[in-house]
């Protein structure tokens, strides 16, 4: 009996070793959760430390907010992020003022330090940057929504919301700033350069006269604005159902190859619609998605060296053709909010990962997390991440690293997790982290 006890005491030894031995598929995370906890939102902290993770915001217990909302890479290296604070000190100090809510412009160099903050703002209402675009000569152009109408807004807000176009030089200095809108509201939720030298708006509209007049479809239209290269208005088109409750609102555009141009956005009953226009704003053609038992929405897409056009957002993941046919799509539980394409045509994409969603459920979230993935040309997944703690964490926006790797900038709430001790203001902050090429965050030395 003995000698039986010792064979099966060494075949489970040996089944064991085998077991532990087997190698870990790229799309598993690490050590049971990509932030090294194991033991889940309750259990102990990670001891790993890690590099390349940087935050800003105000003071804890300040009553500060500080987002991020888009970034882009720079020529030398860098990064410039745009996002909103009411922050006065902390990070801001000297920069931002009390009272005051600002629009900022960041630069980072490569190792994730500050070069340069500008901010521009006013001291009543609810001041937001959307998204921003780097121009021909170097410089950015931001978009997005003001309520102040004093400080850098004085005299220029005709109604409760209106849309602002910020454009800077490469140092971030203010060229001029531009104000569009009517008597009720305007939100200018995406920007891009054109051809032309000019710029493209997308965002929505309540309004029906002055910038906007003769334009209402419902009680909210998409808009889509077209300027010249000084910021002049050249012509602004609506879109939507055209129902007396209708609320139809932009989300993204971009320039189209031809010329033309595509609008991303939601009908009023949940749909969300791709609307392909030609160089003078005129409708070609509309594809649309129905909401049946989950929200959907289209946040990016990028033109492809073929033509063809990647398209994600939230619950969606799809190619189209050029005329908006589809060629392939993933059915993925996921919201994306910004991706790069890679030169083999895969791409990485950033978002939130919910903790109710299947395909992050081994990460063992609380609330929310930013996510960072990875798709080949066909849209299959090869890997998958995600970086937060336990209070509500997302993804903004993802840019290839100059280095390698990848950059990704954020939005935090958490002070736990590999996010602890970044926390800034009483609410949201700014965080931005480097991850290596397969998504894992880096280890400090």
């Amino acid at each position: 009996m003995r000698s039986i006890s010792v064979i099966i005491s060494c075949l489970f030894i040996l089944f064991f070793i085998t077991c532990s031995d087997e190698p870990v598929s790229p799309i598993d995370n690490q050590n049971g959760d990509p932030n090294g906890d194991t033991d889940g939102p309750n259990g102990d902290e990670p001891s790993i430390e890690y590099c390349c993770i940087v935050s800003f915001g105000g003071l804890l217990r300040d009553g500060s907010l500080t987002r991020a909302y888009d970034m882009v890479a720079t020529s030398d290296g860098g990064y410039v992020i745009t996002g909103q604070t009411n922050a006065y000190q902390g990070d801001f100090r000297g920069i931002n003022t009390e009272g005051r809510a600002a629009v900022f412009l960041m630069k980072l160099d490569e190792n994730l330090e500050v070069v340069w903050v500008r901010t521009i703002g006013g001291t009543w209402g609810e001041n937001k940057p959307y998204a921003m675009s780097k121009t021909p000569d170097g410089g950015f152009v931001v978009s997005g929504h003001f309520g102040s109408n004093d400080g850098d807004f004085e005299g220029m807000l005709k109604g409760n919301h209106a849309v602002f176009i910020w454009k800077t030089d490469a140092d971030g200095h203010t060229e001029w700033l531009k104000g569009y809108g009517g008597t009720d509201w305007e939100y200018g939720r995406s920007i891009a350069t054109t051809s032309d030298g000019g710029y493209i708006i997308a965002g929505y509209s309540g309004s029906d006269n002055l910038d906007f007049r003769m334009l209402r479809l419902g009680r909210n239209y998409i808009f889509l604005m077209k300027l010249n290269s000084a910021g002049g208005l050249e012509w602004i088109k609506p879109f939507g159902i055209d129902t007396p409750n209708a609320n139809n609102y932009g989300e993204f555009v971009t320039e189209a190859p031809d010329g033309g141009f595509l609008v991303t956005g939601t009908f009023t009953n949940g749909d969300a619609v791709i609307i392909k226009t030609n160089p003078d704003g005129v409708q070609e053609w509309i594809w649309k998605r129905e909401r049946i038992d989950r929200y959907v929405g289209v946040n990016k897409i990028e033109i492809l060296d073929n033509g063809r056009m990647l398209v994600a957002g939230q619950n969606i993941l799809m190619e189209m053709t050029a005329d908006g046919e589809i060629l392939w799509e993933k059915p993925l539980g996921l919201d994306i909010t910004d991706m790069t394409v890679l030169s083999d045509g895969s791409f990485t994409a950033t978002g939130t990962a919910r903790d109710n969603e299947e395909l992050f459920r081994e990460f063992n979230i609380y609330n929310r997390h930013m996510s960072v993935l990875h798709f080949d040309a066909d849209g299959t997944l090869n890997w998958k991440n995600t970086i937060g703690g336990d209070h509500g964490d997302s993804g903004k926006s993802i840019v290839k690293a100059s280095d390698g790797g990848y950059i990704l900038a954020g939005r935090g709430s958490s002070d736990e997790r590999v996010l602890e001790g970044f926390k800034k203001g009483t609410h949201d902050y700014l965080f931005v982290v480097k991850v290596d090429e397969n998504g894992r965050l880096i280890e400090k030395d």
